[in-house]
């Protein structure tokens, strides 16, 4: 027997038997701890790779449909230069110069005809002293050589830009030499001047064209057009 032997057995005596378990009992608590929190930082990665794995996923479907998108974006831009280059083959008198129609006319010229000599003014309510007494028309006493119809129509009220109100009392058609049909016109009662709408040109097949500071209206077979 060595020394090295005699030395061990002074250390297992310095223990007791109850030292013995305690420290082993320790120990299981400890190893078991460490388990328990392995098995929790094992769950809580797997779960952050699962939902890396759900993220990648979603991730592809939207580069997929930003794709479809982009092109559909892309034929999109495409059709819409091939209708505007067949509109503009279709209509190519809305891409010239205002001056292209020889027969054009300026709306105020027409309803000018309208006006009394020497009334240059544009829409406004007549005066005082010109408001008709009771059964007369200023449709037919202002009109009667330009209208080739008038009925008597009730169209409500037509509100202006200052709120004040006026009541539509008839409507009828003015027709001029060389300038297209006007139907529809109305007479509304304390006006100087009848009615036309754009929308009524649109009713009757006219085309209308918005520039810059000119609306132009030209009937389908392009003959004769009004500058507005």
């Amino acid at each position: 027997m060595n020394d090295t032997d005699c030395d061990n057995d002074r250390d297992d005596d310095e223990f007791t038997d109850e030292q013995r378990v305690e420290f082993l009992d320790n120990l299981v608590v400890g190893h078991q701890r460490l388990i328990k929190s392995y098995m929790k930082n094992n769950d809580i990665l797997q779960a952050h790779k699962n939902k890396i794995d759900v993220l990648n996923v979603e991730n592809t479907n939207f580069l997929e449909k930003v794709r479809f998108l982009e092109s559909k974006h892309h034929s999109l831009l495409e059709k819409n230069i091939a209708l505007s280059q067949e509109i503009k083959n279709n209509n190519p008198s809305s891409f010239v110069d205002e001056n292209y129609h020889v027969g054009t006319k300026v709306l105020n010229e027409i309803l000018d005809k309208c006006k009394t000599h020497g009334d240059k003014r544009g829409l406004g309510y007549i005066n005082k002293d010109e408001t008709p007494s009771n059964g007369e028309n200023v449709f037919v006493k202002g009109d009667k050589f330009s209208c080739t119809s008038l009925e008597n129509y009730d169209g409500g009220v037509v509100t202006f830009r200052d709120g004040n109100l006026a009541h539509v009392k008839g409507k009828g058609s003015i027709v001029i030499l060389g300038c297209p049909k006007l139907d529809g016109v109305l007479y509304v009662k304390g006006l100087k001047t009848n009615l036309l709408s754009i929308i009524q040109m649109c009713d009757k097949d006219h085309r209308v064209n918005f520039h810059q500071d000119l609306c132009k209206v030209v009937n389908k077979e392009g003959a004769h057009d009004i500058g507005l």
